[in-house]
């Protein structure tokens, strides 16, 4: 069990909640990814890689050993359980805070190790305003106040109003939580899951045999070449077995 727990109120509280919901959390889920074929890690850890595109219950290996990898971070599991009730349209829990815990078990390191925020991305187009953002930025974080983590809610319905004055024009406006999802730097990197109702979806629109592989190349729905490496030498910085390849893709 990760430190992060022991800096929770209740601590014994919480470790009790997270063994108990594991297997409903689990059951709950269903996955959007490809047919796989299964390989060994690094760690030992076998995985489910990814070939052809579809959904596949979590009670299939393919997909039951991502959704367990991740959930081995407890704030992964509290999240999932608690996001459901915020009543936030399209929500998921996407990209670091999945593979990054993935990462961190194939190199027998601590799940919670080196995750600086955990993303949840949301869709609301009925009102792109900053102010409705920073409203729901302020609720979430208090109602996950006791999570004892930084977590990190945008609304993907207005990323294009102050994506281009960050990072370059280009950015389009979306439709959805997984617009947002599929334009992610690092190819690989492009997962989320959401919980709804008595199901769920694990979203990996490049497959997982690349982020098992630890293989970042960059994402040609979104080629920006200087902060494609940037990040790629960012996540090496921190996993140096990862690597990077076509990066000239991108230029």
């Amino acid at each position: 069990m990760s430190a992060a727990v022991g800096r929770l109120p209740g601590g014994a509280r919480i470790r009790t909640f997270i063994r108990r919901s594991a297997k409903a959390l689990i059951g709950r889920v269903a996955v959007l990814v490809r047919v796989s074929h299964r390989r060994t890690t690094r760690a030992g850890i076998v995985l489910a890689g990814a070939l052809g595109p579809m959904i596949i219950s979590t009670q299939e290996p393919r997909g039951s050993t991502f959704l367990r990898l991740v959930l081995q971070n407890p704030i992964n599991r509290i999240l999932m359980e608690r996001l459901p009730q915020l009543g936030l349209q399209d929500a998921w829990l996407v990209a670091g805070s999945l593979f990054q815990t993935v990462w961190n078990l194939q190199s027998s390191r601590p799940p919670t190790e080196g995750i600086k925020d955990y993303d949840v991305f949301y869709f609301d187009g009925d009102d792109r305003s900053w102010e409705s953002e920073d409203k729901q930025i302020r609720r979430i974080r208090s109602v996950l106040g006791d999570v004892g983590a930084n977590i990190e809610p945008r609304n993907q319905a207005r990323v294009h109003l102050w994506y281009g004055e960050r990072f370059g024009p280009g950015y389009p406006p979306l439709q959805s939580s997984r617009d947002g999802i599929d334009r992610f730097l690092v190819d690989c990197t492009r997962v989320a899951i959401r919980l709804s109702g008595a199901v769920g979806e694990l979203y990996a629109p490049s497959g997982l045999d690349e982020l098992y592989g630890g293989v970042l190349r960059p994402n040609p729905l979104n080629p920006r070449p200087k902060l494609f490496i940037e990040k790629a030498e960012s996540y090496r910085a921190r996993w140096p077995w990862l690597k990077v390849e076509n990066q000239w893709a991108c230029r």
